[in-house]
């Protein structure tokens, strides 16, 4: 479960952003459909969560959208601003809103991370996101719920329930550098809680953890080539002192990718192709908690 997940990030990360970034307001009334296939590559290592190692994983996705004349669109896919999760749509003022709501796919994690004979459980959910979009300036407002399936955890420490609701508002602004490449400053804050006795009349919800980060994205255009790097840094401060460490936790977590583009190979203007590379980190108070991932991938996207 956790393969596809990271598979829809990297495919649709490197298709359906640059190509409804540079195709999308040429598009006429009516439906359209974006096909993207390719390989993805990962390798992970931590401690709390199961499917460590190596994996190699063919992907193949689509997006179907509806214009209508004034330019309003719904569409359903899996969309790269919601993380590659399944998600419905719809976009006003020719891309000024956009309203969604998605299902964030299911993944393998422990019942009892701290157990030494861990069996396996699922964590899914759903989620919403509002962004604007008004020239070079972008704001979003995002609320996800996720729920483990039998978070045996939970039972024996409340504060590690793993059903947690969080909100996060992000902003950034695109500034264009004297015509030679564009860069994006980012900054989000997160607020989560989390609930525990859910199985009890004495249902709470309590603060889990308080969140921001900085980073950036840079763009350069080489005619039909696209180069794209990007870079988050931020910490998580967890309300809580962790009852199984006896010890406060900060998270620190780093989030580093490149893609290349190339949009309309050898003249076929429906057609894309790209390469996408990257690696995510957390690096806690807490050694248990560190998680390092890198990831590769390459895919062709072809526009109806």
């Amino acid at each position: 479960m956790k393969t596809f997940h990271i598979m829809i990030a990297l495919v649709v990360l490197g298709w359906v952003a640059f190509e409804h970034n540079c195709f999308a307001d040429d598009r006429d009334a009516g439906i359209s459909l974006d096909i993207s296939v390719g390989v993805a590559v990962f390798e992970s290592e931590g401690k709390e969560k199961p499917e460590q190692g190596y994996d190699v994983e063919p992907v193949v996705f689509t997006k179907i959208q509806y214009t209508f004349d004034g330019g309003n669109q719904i569409y359903i896919g899996t969309i790269f601003e919601n993380d590659g999760e399944p998600t419905v749509g719809a976009t006003f003022g020719k891309g000024l809103v956009d309203i969604s709501a998605f299902y964030i796919t299911p993944v393998d994690v422990y019942k009892d991370p701290f157990l030494t004979e861990r069996e396996e459980t699922t964590e899914a959910g759903l989620g919403g996101k509002i962004a604007l979009s008004i020239k070079s300036f972008k704001a979003a407002y995002e609320v996800r719920y996720t729920e483990v399936a039998d978070d045996e955890i939970a039972k024996r420490f409340k504060e590690l329930s793993r059903d947690v609701l969080s909100q996060t508002l992000s902003a950034s602004y695109e500034i264009d550098v004297g015509g030679l490449f564009s860069i994006e400053p980012k900054v989000d804050v997160t607020f989560a809680i989390n609930r525990a006795n859910k199985h009890s009349d004495n249902d709470e919800w309590a603060q889990r953890y308080s969140g921001a980060r900085i980073g950036f994205s840079l763009t350069k255009m080489f005619n039909n080539v696209v180069l794209n790097v990007s870079a988050k840094r931020g910490e998580n401060h967890y309300a809580n002192e962790d009852p199984v460490f006896n010890t406060e936790r900060v998270d620190a977590v780093v989030n580093m990718k490149a893609m290349v583009a190339w949009l309309a190979p050898f003249g076929h203007e429906k057609y894309s192709a790209m390469v996408i590379g990257g690696a995510d980190s957390v690096d806690s108070s807490i050694a248990f908690y560190d998680r390092d991932e890198v990831y590769g991938g390459v895919g062709v996207g072809y526009h109806f």
